[in-house]
């Protein structure tokens, strides 16, 4: 008997959810050995790039780098591995949806700075965030294509890149 969806896609998931799929996540994964930097950049350089690209991504990296992150590709990580990276991690940066959705495997006080397009927010790791006990910070970038749809290519201000990274003291 189900009472209660257990989720509905990109707005919630029930918090018993959240706890489930933690538990299954560490019983399952927890036990390999990976290890991660504790601050992480997730790019999506791999089959993902062509949805919501991120046109001055490399920017982004530099900067990200010098903070001291290292960049991941969460399609190339496997479960186990992404397992460990949020385990590990004490900061994250990504871009909403793909690898970044496992954030509910972040550790107690992780921060995490979700790059959002203006055409396509979403606030469910904000709800995630607000159970599990992690912090975000939400980084809206801006089409920077006239086409005006979801996945459209988007641009991130540079200066509030460095003022996010700031305010997690990164």
């Amino acid at each position: 008997i189900i009472i209660k969806w257990p989720s509905h896609n990109n707005i919630w998931t029930a918090p018993t959810a959240l706890n489930f799929l933690k538990d299954f996540f560490s019983k399952t994964f927890g036990s390999n050995q990976h290890l991660f930097s504790k601050l992480n950049y997730l790019d999506r350089d791999d089959e993902r790039r062509v949805f919501r690209p991120i046109e001055n991504e490399s920017e982004l990296k530099k900067e990200a780098i010098r903070k001291g992150f290292e960049i991941k590709t969460p399609g190339t990580l496997s479960f186990s591995q992404k397992y460990a990276l949020f385990q590990q991690g004490e900061g994250v940066i990504g871009q909403y949806g793909g690898g970044l959705q496992m954030c509910f495997l972040s550790k107690h006080q992780s921060k995490i700075i979700v790059i959002q397009s203006e055409l396509f927010f979403r606030t469910h790791i904000d709800f995630m965030a607000s159970i599990l006990g992690f912090e975000t910070l939400n980084l809206i970038a801006e089409a920077s294509t006239d086409e005006k749809h979801s996945n459209a290519a988007i641009k991130v201000n540079s200066t509030n890149f460095l003022i996010s990274l700031n305010k997690f003291q990164f």
